[in-house]
């Protein structure tokens, strides 16, 4: 039974799901899951409607589940990008202070360099100095 009702209506199940989906693959996805229902509780059909009615309804709940799924994976896949933009703010951010650092290193070392030479160059003097004195001793 439950194949006869498979080759008579999954065409009209699919083409009702496709209008909804505008997507050909996930229409024969959620076709394939409104029989995989269908069949699970095929008990609670009382005829009440036509078996296109009732698959059409089960279809449409089925898109629906799909549809809120796929909007909370947008939705995850934002907050996601939200979070990495704002890492993305944040690490450049620390870039820009590191880069800072190393200028201001930079300017820091240059004052060290120059402090330096000048301790070498007082070093050098009062060697020069010193040598001078020991040079004058040795002539008295």
């Amino acid at each position: 039974m439950i194949e006869e009702i498979y080759e008579m209506y999954s065409r009209k199940v699919f083409l009702f799901l496709l209008s909804k989906t505008n997507n050909e693959d996930i229409a024969e996805e959620l076709t394939q899951e409104t029989f995989f229902q269908a069949v699970q509780c095929i008990d609670r059909f009382k005829g009440n409607s036509s078996i296109l009615t009732w698959l059409c309804g089960i279809a449409k709940n089925v898109w629906l589940k799909d549809l809120r799924k796929r909007q909370e994976i947008l939705s995850t896949n934002d907050h996601i990008q939200e979070i990495a933009d704002e890492k993305e703010v944040n690490v450049q951010w620390e870039q820009k202070e590191i880069l800072q650092l190393i200028h201001n290193m930079n300017d820091t070392r240059g004052h060290v360099s120059k402090i330096g030479q000048q301790l070498v160059f007082c070093r050098n003097r009062r060697n020069n100095r010193q040598n001078r004195k020991l040079d004058k001793s040795n002539f008295f």
